[in-house]
């Protein structure tokens, strides 16, 4: 239980960063525009640092909005995934972390 919590908090500090890492990303374009689909790796974007097994990736996004969604390798009993969605500004889970 304790180190499901810690991974918990993993995944959600490093959606948190990567969501931060977007929006100056797209401040930083011209025209404006966030990151294109696909995973997020240290340094892409520009000011995002991932944590050792959290894996974050970006659903295409809108013109205005954008989401996230991140795993972690060590939490695999059902399979859990969070989401945060830029619209709302909040993370949400399909299930526990076991």
């Amino acid at each position: 239980a304790y180190r499901a919590r810690g991974y918990e908090t993993q995944v959600t500090s490093d959606l948190r960063n990567a969501a931060t890492a977007n929006e100056a990303w797209f401040a930083s374009q011209t025209p404006s525009a966030y990151r294109v689909a696909g995973a997020f790796i240290t340094g892409t974007p520009p000011g995002f640092s991932k944590t050792a097994d959290v894996t974050v990736t970006a659903a295409t996004p809108t013109a205005t909005t954008f989401v996230l969604t991140a795993v972690h390798a060590k939490c695999t009993t059902g399979t859990p995934v969070w989401t945060f969605t830029s619209s709302t500004g909040q993370i949400t889970r399909n299930v526990p972390c076991t």
